[in-house]
């Protein structure tokens, strides 16, 4: 149950910020400190940020509501978030320490990625 509940929260969350996103790239170009983008990194933050957040958040919703569908769901979620996180990770001696709110989104992401991992194992445990 407590996967489905993860899966649910998760999809949702996900479907939100991209729509939010793709409507309001400006937000997020203000929260990366990019303060001017071109008509060409708009349209790319409304495809990384609006599309691909509402690809992944689609994909975990119909994992949480079709059972089949669940490992693979916490798979792809696992790598979205854990690539992110571990992106961020790595590039802290690269670029320093990031704005308050990229350092919470990393440590969101590795913590979703961290629970899928356990999810994951869990189960594979459990069958």
């Amino acid at each position: 149950m407590f996967t489905k509940i993860f899966l649910i929260l998760q999809g949702v969350g996900f479907i939100f910020f991209g729509v939010y996103c793709f409507f309001n790239p400006q937000a997020m170009i203000d929260i990366l400190g990019a303060p001017s983008m071109s008509s060409g990194g708009v349209y790319e933050m409304r495809g990384i940020y609006g599309g691909v957040s509402v690809g992944i958040g689609a994909l975990v919703l119909s994992g949480a509501l079709k059972p089949s569908l669940r490992r693979t769901a916490l798979f792809a979620l696992m790598a979205y978030t854990g690539g992110y996180g571990l992106a961020r990770i790595l590039a802290l001696p690269l670029d320093g320490m990031p704005s308050g709110a990229l350092l919470a989104a990393a440590i969101f992401e590795i913590t979703t990625a961290l629970i899928c991992a356990f999810l994951l194992r869990r189960d594979s445990i459990k069958n």
